[in-house]
């Protein structure tokens, strides 16, 4: 069920619902530099947001798959997302801090990774999962 509301032009646009998951960054960042190492060959690395954690994953053919969780502060439905390794490293390492807050609409639309003041934003585009 989509919700919709008026713009000041009087045409309707539906609500966005917007996930925003907040993880330890030194965690994060170990868990995506464990994990990239097998996500080899445009493998995406996996992110799976369920209620207070987040597993970062990557499973490459003939190579092997990793897989590792970590507490996050998250409530609601479970959410799964990939991304390239190599950007989603540049983006949570450019953040300086504690946590990384992560905005999400659905698994094909871009993420914003943010700092917890707020002072840093980085886009990055998601890769569409298999399956």
């Amino acid at each position: 069920m989509s919700k919709l509301q008026r713009s000041s032009g009087g045409a309707a646009r539906p609500l966005v619902s917007v996930l925003t998951p907040t993880v330890p960054i030194r965690a994060a960042y170990l868990a995506e530099c464990r994990a990239s190492v097998l996500a080899l060959r445009n493998s995406p690395l996996r992110l799976r947001l369920a209620e207070g954690e987040l597993t970062v994953s990557a499973q490459t053919q003939d190579v092997g798959e990793t897989q590792e969780t970590m507490p996050a502060a998250y409530t609601g439905e479970e959410f799964l997302i990939g991304f390239n390794a190599e950007f989603l490293r540049d983006g949570v390492d450019s953040i300086v801090g504690d946590d990384v807050r992560v905005k999400l609409i659905n698994p094909l639309r871009p993420a914003i990774l943010e700092d917890a003041a707020g002072d840093f934003t980085y886009l990055i585009m998601p890769i569409r999962l298999a399956g």
